[in-house]
């Protein structure tokens, strides 16, 4: 077994991990280092019929092996794990009541004996009764109490790691979702970093600031001739010099009025800098739907159960967080809506909490 060092520079590499390439990569690195073995698997939605079910496989030598559905079919595994659901840790012996059956088995036949292997040990991590996924260490020896307890040291680790990658994937899946909302939305959102390059545009952006600049029965086209207006311009001159959060600007003849503020990086993000939210549309210009938009989902959801009163604690209980992490999330929020109070943020939250 590698040095202790060596195997925290391994399970480093797990915790860094945020996709599930990164995650299996990892995962293999540090197990085949750590435990001889014939072969590595990670089995995603393993009960599922469909096309989430998955497979990431390593074998240390090459051999035969039956295609993943047609393995499946023959594993006396589903059955185990509908019996036996949430049970985090099996092992070959599990799956066979005894070592008669275990040879009558077309799984020992077919698979095991095929590709040269007789245990494997195995770590499930579950979701809803469900098997999200279940890493697979193969071999031919017996596991040692030595190996057996490592490998299930590792259980935790690559706990955490899957609830990281989950959440990460599921951010991107609604940031995914908002963009294309506000992509389509009448009024126009632009985001633009310190020096006034756009981050984000949606094309009613585009639209608002080609009549700002030229006009509305101009004929040039919006994205062709896209530039941040001169008014916009100075009011984020304005609001980069600290004095305010928010400038609201008329409309120009022709066209809609805007709001402009200027959005910091949550509290730590030391590299991070200031960016400026741009809402054209009048009137409605002023409602803070974009802003709230801006959040992730956690902020979100933190920043609403303050909006309706709850305590620090309170929120920490209901949404199964510690005191640290809502503190966090929501001072990231108030940093993101350039608000200062909790009292601030019942009507930033209002527009925008039908789009997540």
């Amino acid at each position: 077994m590698p040095s202790p060092v060596a195997l925290s520079s391994r399970l480093l590499e797990v915790h860094r991990a945020l996709t599930l390439p990164e995650f299996w990569r990892s995962v293999r690195r540090l197990v085949v280092a750590a435990v001889p073995c014939h072969s590595v698997s990670l089995y995603l939605h393993y009960l599922d019929p469909g096309a989430r079910f998955r497979v990431l496989h390593h074998q240390n030598t090459p051999g035969h092996h039956l295609p993943w559905r047609k393995r499946r079919e023959i594993s006396p595994a589903q059955a185990f794990l509908h019996r036996h659901a949430g049970l985090r840790i099996f092992t070959t012996e599990d799956l066979f009541s005894a070592s008669e059956q275990r040879e009558k088995e077309a799984y020992t036949r077919h698979i095991m004996s095929a590709e040269g292997w007789r245990s494997h040990y195995c770590l499930a991590y579950w979701e809803g009764g469900e098997p999200q996924a279940i890493v697979t260490v193969r071999r031919n020896a017996a596991f040692s109490k030595a190996e057996q307890a490592f490998l299930a040291s590792l259980y935790d680790h690559f706990a955490v790691a899957l609830e990281r990658i989950r959440r990460h994937q599921e951010e991107r899946a609604v940031h995914t979702f908002l963009s294309e909302a506000l992509g389509l939305a009448a009024s126009g959102m632009l985001v633009l970093d310190e020096q006034l390059h756009p981050v984000y545009r949606n094309e009613a952006a585009l639209e608002a600031c080609r009549t700002w600049n030229y006009g509305p029965t101009s004929p040039y086209a919006s994205a062709k001739c896209f530039e941040v207006p001169a008014r916009v311009q100075a009011a984020c001159a304005e609001l980069a010099s600290g004095g305010t959060q928010t400038v609201v600007l008329e409309a120009p003849s022709g066209g809609q009025g805007a709001v402009v503020r200027r959005l910091s990086p949550p509290r730590g993000s030391l590299l991070a800098r200031p960016f400026f939210f741009v809402h054209f549309g009048g009137a409605q210009a002023a409602t803070p739907m974009a802003g709230a938009a801006l959040l992730s989902p956690r902020e979100y959801e933190v920043a609403r159960e303050a909006a309706a009163g709850l305590s620090n604690a309170e929120i920490a209980r209901r949404l199964g967080k510690s005191e640290i992490t809502v503190k966090t999330q929501l001072s990231a929020a108030y940093a993101k809506l350039g608000l200062r109070r909790r009292s601030q943020l019942a009507p930033h939250l209002h527009s925008g909490s039908e789009l997540r």
